[in-house]
């Protein structure tokens, strides 16, 4: 029978679907232009934000470049996850937010609290901090009214209880598998080392703690026209960003660290006198060339990364041993490959070892082969959740320009049963 899937990520699971069934859930291609969409109407939406914050329209612009311009947001925009469509629908709750907040609207605070249901259900994790600190806002900022924005909360927390309730055991057991087993000082320790691994990891991100800093600053000098609430939901934005190590994640926090950033510029603009104003326009434009270096880069060796994925492909399409049952959590992603060229096989793609258990040990023991990095094999390994094993074959798969990862297939070792 159907089980039911109790992770409340409404959105992006309706709309993946959705546009999977009009493009093919086949077509690798097909499914990535959803988000490349998103990745433009984020941008659009970005400038309209920038222009209700009270940043003049070249600045509006220029946050827009730069997040045009950024790599951890042209590869967002590029793999068929739920954080673009998560990072419109905050762009979307930031917008209503800001129109109740300066023209007072109730309608407009209510259509902020759904967009802010929409975003949690894109994505649980991302967009948790800047909710919980609008909610503070709207209760300090709207009082009696304030209910507005809670309203569509407790509607959707309803329904999802309502439909939890039909099966409390598995909804536990479910929530448990995805939650991060993630140590809260390695966390730190990411966060506090991330502007020095952004600054010397092949990507566009700048050091947005020196940003923080500035703005910081400047609005202590009150030169810097946003209110703390704005600061803070950017802040709250930074903190769970950085805190785990994806790099889509810093996709989804580049275009609203960019709309600070041209914030501040545009503050300090109006506030130096014309030598300062050169040498603020010198590093903007260094900025922009240094972004469009790195693209080019990118984009210079893109051909060649391609034919070594294909590659990487096509060796593990003839390893893989006949009609076998494979485990498989790879970047980059074979299993469209392998569905068209090996499709006696059957795959189970899981979200990581961040996310087993030690009953996990149930489900490899299942496995004949295991696709995975190397890494994650060893760390499993350390939880005791994988059988006994035999590395048949490692690749060094580039995902960037000098950079990439090594992958293996594993195959496991069937223990003979006793008559």
């Amino acid at each position: 029978r159907a089980q039911r899937f109790f992770v409340p990520l409404q959105s992006t699971v309706i709309a993946l679907s959705l546009w999977g069934r009009a493009v093919g859930f086949e077509h690798l291609e097909g499914m990535r232009w959803f988000n490349r969409l998103l990745g433009v109407v984020a941008i659009w939406l970005l400038f309209a934000l920038a222009r209700l914050w009270g940043i003049p329209p070249p600045f509006a612009f220029l946050a827009c470049l730069w997040t045009s311009l950024d790599i951890f947001f042209q590869l967002t925009s590029n793999i068929v996850r739920g954080d673009l469509l998560c990072l419109v629908l905050t762009l979307l709750t930031l917008t209503f937010f800001t129109m109740a907040w300066t023209e007072r609207h109730q309608s407009k605070l209510f259509l902020a609290g759904l967009f802010g249901v929409l975003t949690l259900s894109a994505h649980g994790y991302l967009p948790a901090g800047m909710i919980a600190l609008l909610s503070v806002t709207a209760i300090l900022q709207f009082r009696k009214r304030a209910w507005l924005w809670f309203l569509p909360f407790l509607i959707a927390a309803s329904l999802w209880l309502g439909y939890a309730a039909g099966d409390w055991t598995t909804m536990v057991f479910q929530l448990r598998e995805i939650a991060p087993d993630f140590p809260i000082l390695l966390g730190i320790a990411a966060l506090l080392a991330k502007p020095l691994y952004s600054t010397f990891s092949p990507n566009n991100a700048p050091l947005w703690v020196a940003i923080g800093g500035a703005v910081w600053l400047a609005r202590r000098q009150r030169l810097l026209n946003l209110a703390g609430w704005q600061i803070g939901a950017i802040g709250m934005a930074y903190l769970l960003a950085m805190l785990r190590p994806h790099d889509w994640y810093a996709g989804w926090f580049a275009p609203l660290g960019y709309l600070l950033t041209a914030a501040l510029v545009a503050s300090l603009f109006s506030a130096l006198n014309h030598r300062d104003k050169a040498i603020l326009l010198c590093l903007v434009c260094l900025w922009l060339g240094y972004q469009t270096m790195r693209v080019a880069q990118y984009w210079q060796a893109k051909p060649q990364i391609a034919r070594k994925h294909q590659h990487f492909f096509a060796e593990l399409a003839t390893m893989l041993p006949p009609k076998g049952v494979v485990a498989l959590h790879a970047w980059p992603d074979p299993i469209f490959y392998l569905r068209r060229h090996r499709p006696d096989l059957r795959f189970h793609q899981w979200p990581g070892p961040l996310a087993l258990t030690p009953s996990s040990a149930r489900f490899f023991r299942q496995m004949d082969a295991l696709v995975l990095f190397e890494t994650e094999l060893k760390m499993m390994e350390q939880k005791g959740v994988l059988p006994r094993y035999r590395v048949r074959r490692r690749w060094a798969v580039p995902l960037a320009p000098g950079g990439g990862l090594w992958l293996c297939l594993a195959e496991v070792q069937r223990t003979p049963e006793r008559r």
